[in-house]
């Protein structure tokens, strides 16, 4: 818990996947992450009690959401020659840094 908090102020963006965010204290993380400046997004079917300190909210099953971004993830990153490795994480986080991306749709446009 004292390593998710830690993490947590220094993110730059905080997802929540599939969670009521109900049960605490680990529902107060987004929180504190919204708090120390991190954009705050939620995927769940149902509302959560943070809804309205959400940057975004997106009623879906996770699973799906996510899928979708990694395959945006995946065209964008092959279009500029960058490879995306998906780990399995079935063991836990890994030792060491962690990168994220955040890929953004184009417009009507099509700019970025």
């Amino acid at each position: 818990m004292a390593r998710a908090q830690d993490e947590t102020q220094q993110c730059d963006l905080f997802i929540v996947l599939g969670s009521s965010l109900v049960v605490y204290p680990a529902a107060y993380i987004p929180l504190h992450a919204k708090r120390a400046g991190a954009v705050l997004a939620i995927v769940n079917l149902e509302p959560t009690p943070l809804d309205r300190e959400a940057d975004l909210v997106i009623r879906a099953r996770a699973g799906t959401v996510m899928a979708a971004v990694l395959d945006v993830v995946r065209t964008r990153a092959e279009a500029i020659g960058m490879e995306v490795v998906v780990a399995d994480l079935s063991d836990g986080l890994p030792d060491g840094d962690l990168a994220g991306v955040l890929i953004q749709y184009p417009g009507a446009s099509g700019r970025v």
